[in-house]
């Protein structure tokens, strides 16, 4: 008999994806795969477009987890027949995979999506039993916005009474792209503003004290958590490795794309970069840049349009 999880958004940028993927790699270390069945079962109740857990999942999750398609609440009206079908759908799926799989995990729709999530996501998780996961974000660490966030999910465990709560996940805290809306250049540049020793707070202690859902995980946001190395790069493009003779695990600091009309690049290069340039400007740089760099870069992708390798030059490479 199997666990159902299922995570719920009760705010907006909680991270749903990341929590997911890491719940599935903790169980994922955990359970034991028995016959040709896949010990997890994941299932979105958004449209896939719309999520790119499944993505990643099928990359490096593939034996492990198997995912539950055409499941999609993004779109359902609230009672319609549409949406009564597909809760059907969802609770039969469930009860037939429950002696197969060791967990199903679900992720609840989120309210921006549809303004009927909140419903959804508790119809969904009392008919089947779920045990429910409540994941928010939090703006700052003081003790007036925990408070005000306490009441906030009191409020919403007053208006929905779920059976099985097993706690709150509070993500993101102190993220600075909770309200304010950046493009994503402009997230690129503020984050390369911040510090490396950018301060991590936590919720203290005396807050959140009276409320009766206890709290499973706090997770700071910080910029220092996403390290992408060369491999995972290698992984997801495909690419050829050429003139590698170290060890292939090198963390990539930032990425640029050359152009050989802007003759400063010289000086944007930074240690552990990753230089992204077509064939047919090799030449241009090996003879122009690349033996006059000051710092270790971590790379060089080279492209076109049959073929993406990376690829690293001898001297300071």
């Amino acid at each position: 008999m199997s666990r159902i999880i299922m995570l719920i958004p009760v705010d907006h940028d909680v991270g749903l994806t990341a929590i997911s993927l890491s719940l599935i790699d903790i169980f994922s270390k955990n359970v034991i795969k028995k016959n040709n069945y896949a010990p997890i079962l994941y299932c979105s109740c958004e449209n896939h477009f719309l999520n790119s857990a499944p993505i990643i999942i099928n990359k490096y999750f593939s034996d492990m987890v198997s995912i539950l398609e055409y499941i999609d609440f993004s779109s359902e009206l609230f009672n319609s027949a549409k949406y009564f079908f597909s809760l059907d759908k969802i609770i039969k799926e469930c009860h037939k995979k429950k002696n197969i799989h060791e967990l199903i995990l679900i992720t609840g729709l989120k309210s921006h999506n549809n303004i009927y999530a909140e419903q959804i996501n508790y119809d969904i998780a009392q008919n089947i039993s779920a045990e429910v996961i409540f994941v928010i974000n939090l703006k700052n660490t003081s003790l007036k916005y925990a408070l005000k966030k306490e009441n906030q999910i009191k409020i919403f465990l007053e208006r929905k009474k779920y059976k099985n709560v097993l706690g709150v996940v509070i993500n993101n805290i102190n993220s600075p792209f909770l309200e304010k809306k950046y493009c994503f250049t402009q997230k690129l540049i503020y984050l390369k503003k911040i510090r490396n020793n950018y301060k991590i707070n936590y919720v203290k202690k005396t807050c959140f004290e009276q409320n009766v859902v206890p709290i499973i995980a706090q997770i700071p946001w910080n910029k220092c958590f996403l390290k992408i190395s060369l491999t995972d790069i290698k992984k997801m493009l495909d690419a050829t490795v050429i003139g590698c003779r170290k060890k292939f695990n090198r963390i990539i600091t930032e990425i640029y794309f050359f152009n050989q009309e802007f003759q400063n690049m010289l000086q944007v290069f930074h240690s552990g970069c990753l230089i992204i340039l077509s064939w047919n400007q090799i030449d241009f740089f090996i003879n122009t840049f690349c033996f006059n760099l000051k710092n270790s870069i971590g790379g060089i992708l080279l492209f076109n349009s049959f073929k993406t390798d990376i690829c690293f030059l001898q001297k300071k490479c």
